[in-house]
């Protein structure tokens, strides 16, 4: 979830509106980016015009908030009179603060943004200043009040990614207030990067309550003294462990980009064990209800409970799970003769043959859990898997700093 100010949102997403083909390339962006916040520049919009065209009458703005900014200001003042120019419009009382201060870098111009926050502030302004990666002027906004902190990662338009994640980590830990990374981003990865700290996605374990509900937790139950999930139901899960999330509100909070992989937990030897694999079934219709593209894998060390699940959404990416006592070989070809896109493998069982395992694995892709020793981890991409699970993305971004 992200809070800014008074308002909460799902996706941690800002979407640009500006600079699109057409209104309905425009529109249609917006619909797949599932965006909750979309950002544009007063003096781009002819918001008193009704005669000149407008995207805003393209949209459903019930299910959006509008985020103007002040794009064009040189100053404190002209920043000011378009923050209550759009405020007047009834767009929006939330402001993005731009002001720059270089025309050829589009760099922002410290003073003046600092002097049209603390205005703004006074006015009674939601206020979301675009600075550049400075950590003190980060610090100084954020003791004025401000409600986000918008840094660059490059200067505008450049599409040069994070140049500084040094700072950024600065300004992330000293900021209590969010931190979005605005200009700059080039890919997706760069987006990836910024919200998950580097990591391409989560996996997560999910399990049913007693009603139905999708929680995800490793654990059948959240204490060795506690009553199993599937015994009670989600009301009682949220009263008692209320950090224990649905799979609809994991989904909302690792954003728009983010890869998920669930894995859905049915083992023998666990309190909800169900034969009939009804969690693979309840997976399956989230599935068909969302739009997950091409975000999405499946796994589980549960065949049949693979199976059930393809059987309903057949187009799905699934994964097979094995532990280390498994000999990888075999489930290479039980998931090859399964369907499944992966084989996902412990590190201890992985490590001392993975040149093999990759080369027998052929199409399919290597993916080894869990990997948190950085000599490990180079040792597997040396040998051509194709992804790591770890519990410190951190890290793992650091490893392979500058390998591809």
């Amino acid at each position: 979830m992200l809070t800014i100010g008074n308002k909460t949102f799902n996706s941690r997403l800002l979407l640009g509106t500006g600079k699109y083909p057409s209104f309905d390339v425009q529109k249609e962006a917006v619909r797949v980016s599932e965006s909750e916040i979309l950002t544009f520049a007063v003096r781009r919009m002819n918001i008193f015009e009704p005669s000149q065209p407008n995207f805003l009458e393209q949209l459903d703005l019930s299910k959006y908030t509008l985020l103007p900014n002040t794009a064009g200001a040189k100053t404190a003042e002209e920043a000011v009179r378009i923050a209550k120019l759009a405020k007047a419009s009834g767009l929006c009382d939330m402001i993005k603060v731009e002001i720059i201060g270089c025309d050829r870098s589009l760099l922002p111009d410290p003073v003046e943004t600092l002097r049209a926050t603390e205005m703004l502030l006074d006015e009674g302004f939601i206020v979301l200043p675009y600075t550049s990666d400075d950590v003190v002027l980060a610090r100084r906004l954020c003791e004025m009040g401000v409600h986000a902190i918008m840094p660059g990662a490059s200067p505008i338009g450049s599409g040069r990614g994070i140049l500084n994640p040094l700072n950024l980590s600065f300004i992330i830990e000293q900021s209590n207030v969010p931190v979005i990374i605005d200009a700059g981003i080039g890919s997706p990865k760069d987006a990836a990067y910024a919200m998950e700290l580097g990591a391409d996605g989560v996996e997560l374990d999910v399990r049913p309550s007693r009603d139905g509900v999708i929680v995800i937790h490793h654990d059948d139950r959240p204490s060795p003294d506690a009553p199993p999930l599937v015994e009670l139901d989600f009301d009682q899960i949220r009263a008692t462990t209320p950090w224990v999330p649905t799979l609809d509100e994991a989904w909302a909070a690792i954003g728009p980009t983010a890869l998920l992989n669930i894995e859905i937990k049915n083992e023998g030897h666990e309190a909800d064990y169900d034969p009939t694999h009804r969690t693979a079934v309840a997976v399956a219709d989230w599935i068909a209800a969302h739009e997950t593209g091409n975000r999405l894998l499946v796994s589980s060390f549960n065949r049949e409970t693979l199976a059930v699940l393809k059987n309903r959404v057949p187009a799905v990416p699934t994964g097979q799970l094995a532990g280390a006592l498994i000999d990888p070989f075999v489930v290479i070809e039980e998931a090859r003769g399964d369907g499944h896109v992966s084989v996902n493998l412990s590190s201890a069982r992985t490590l001392p043959d993975a040149r093999r395992i990759v080369e027998a694995a052929e199409e399919l892709a290597v993916l080894v859990w869990t990997v948190n020793d950085p000599e490990h981890a180079v040792a597997l991409a040396d040998a051509g898997v194709s992804g790591v699970f770890t519990d410190d993305p951190g890290l793992m971004v650091e490893t392979f700093s500058g390998r591809s």
